[in-house]
């Protein structure tokens, strides 16, 4: 295992930003898509992370920096595009271990590779099948294949998404066959989940209640201008040391209100790879103000 001074000279070696485009999902819409043939696999609540043959970078093109006992026996002529994952109902942990420069946390991290970004032109099949052959052969340590299931039709994907959402996991993937590896949004990926997503920018405190030295809810503010607060999925630690002002925060939620706020908006934790909030794209006005 590396020593902190392997560990440091990573990060003094390795660029700590490059340009990076990544394919990016849209929202699976009932009715809008049949699924029947397309790849299935589980959406891991994790960083995205893009893997050069060198280090681990955002979708922005910021570095992770990695321990070398953790990459190793990560090619270094392939680009891999995969998830860094601790475990479901664990987002905080990850996000945190990313921006730490303490490598002995990282042995809780898996990558969880599914796509070849570097084979952009060839079909999703045999994007799969390259990262296949390498791990076979490789065997890394510290990474993980996702397994993609051919799906039979919409009654699969309720049956497969309510086994996830049970085990506590956020959702599904599925990726059209035969697709290219587009560097942009596309429709050839889809993400199926419970609630909706969106970030928003901190830009103030509510104090608890029964502690006024605690936080008990973040002020916060849309893309769109509009604010809200959101105090359900802060931890203990959250709350003594909350997130900065003008920090962006991940949330989910089920609908908007008829004034178009966030019904039961919920805390998911620090967005580390972007600097603006971003509302979530289809979501139906069905609940009323309170």
């Amino acid at each position: 295992m590396a020593t902190g001074e392997d560990y440091e000279r990573v990060r003094r070696d390795i660029p700590q930003h490059i340009k990076v485009s990544v394919l990016l999902a849209h929202k699976y819409q009932d009715g809008e898509t049949n699924p029947t043939g397309w790849w299935m696999s589980e959406k891991y609540d994790g960083v995205r992370a893009y893997w050069n043959g060198r280090c681990f970078y955002s979708r922005s093109g910021n570095a992770f920096y990695a321990p070398s006992w953790f990459t190793e026996d990560l090619p270094k002529d392939m680009d891999l595009d995969g998830e860094l994952f601790v475990g479901r109902k664990k987002f905080q942990s990850i996000a945190s271990i990313v921006k730490k420069s303490e490598p002995q946390l990282w042995e809780k991290v898996r990558y969880y590779v599914f796509d070849a970004p570097h084979l952009e032109e060839q079909p999703f099949e045999t994007r799969m099948k390259a990262i296949k052959d390498y791990f076979d052969k490789a065997k890394p340590g510290y990474a993980k294949f996702v397994v993609h299931e051919k799906c039979t039709g919409s009654d699969h994907v309720d049956k497969e998404l309510k086994r996830i959402i049970d085990l506590g996991g956020e959702g599904l993937m599925i990726r059209e066959p035969g697709s290219k590896y587009e560097r942009k949004r596309s429709k050839t990926l889809l993400k199926i989940k419970k609630f909706h997503e969106a970030e928003a920018l901190v830009i103030g405190y509510e104090p608890s209640k029964s502690n006024k030295d605690l936080t008990g809810a973040l002020k916060v503010q849309m893309a769109n201008g509009k604010e809200f607060k959101v105090g359900t999925g802060l931890s203990k630690k959250d709350r003594k040391s909350p997130p900065k002002v003008e920090t962006i925060i991940t949330y989910k939620f089920q609908e908007y209100t008829n004034s178009g706020k966030p019904r039961f908006p919920t805390y998911v934790g620090i967005r580390i790879d972007m600097t603006e909030p971003k509302d979530a794209e289809g979501v139906v006005t069905e609940a009323t103000d309170d």
